[in-house]
């Protein structure tokens, strides 16, 4: 296969993954907003319930004030102003937990993913110009999602070396190149917890433990539990 060939093939898979963790990400963002709305609209509910209800006085003061409360907190946690210095310089710190930063928090996230998406398209779009200038012409560049066929292919597909990327990218590659391997890196903090706050973390299996022996305190790792 020519070299320009797989320039195109690579930097296809490179935006089509792009655009796929773009997707996740305001997927994920849309879920959030969605289950903090309901959250608050659930509380509101309970109100007009207890207020409609013929529930005796002093029962019905005290779960009022309970609810009232919450819906207190609700609202002062969405009139919140996040600190971004204090996002980007510790976002581990116990502020940073609360959904204002998270939602800053995605919102970085989000601008950073359409970034690496957009530059992931420039990049793909230059090598199909490059292969177009080799072969003296052809169809123009597309940047639409490949067939299914071709993101099966896609997904076993090796990364974008360094030779392919100079070749594919009409002398401009090397920079967005290089710019998305950074908001690469940006992205995979935020997955992995690091970086986030922990709440942004998606959710991880609970590690597997080894199991006692029979002999108190030894421990072996992936030793059988003995029979009943």
């Amino acid at each position: 296969m020519a070299s320009g060939s797989i320039g195109i093939h690579s930097s296809h898979i490179m935006f089509h993954r792009a655009q796929r963790d773009y997707d996740r990400l305001q997927e994920s963002y849309k879920q959030w907003t969605t289950k903090r709305e309901k959250t608050k609209q659930d509380i509101l509910k309970q109100i007009n319930t207890i207020n409609e209800s013929n529930l005796d006085p002093k029962k019905s003061t005290k779960l009022l004030s309970k609810l009232n409360a919450q819906l207190s907190t609700f609202e002062a946690e969405e009139a919140e102003i996040a600190d971004a210095e204090l996002l980007a310089s510790s976002p581990h710190a116990r502020p940073c937990h609360r959904p204002a930063y998270r939602k800053l928090a995605f919102e970085n996230a989000l601008k950073q993913s359409e970034e690496k998406k957009n530059l992931a398209e420039d990049v793909y779009n230059a090598a199909m110009l490059a292969k177009q200038s080799a072969s003296g012409g052809g169809e123009p560049a597309s940047s639409e999602p490949a067939e299914p066929a071709e993101e099966a292919e896609a997904e076993e597909a090796a990364p974008l070396s360094p030779e392919t990327t100079t070749a594919s990218n009409t002398g401009n590659g090397s920079k967005p190149m290089s710019r998305i391997k950074k908001l690469d890196a940006f992205l995979t903090r935020l997955e992995s917890g690091k970086g986030m706050t922990k709440t942004f973390a998606p959710d991880r299996q609970s590690p597997s433990y080894g199991r006692w022996s029979l002999r108190a305190g030894t421990f072996e790792p992936g030793r059988a539990k003995p029979a009943p």
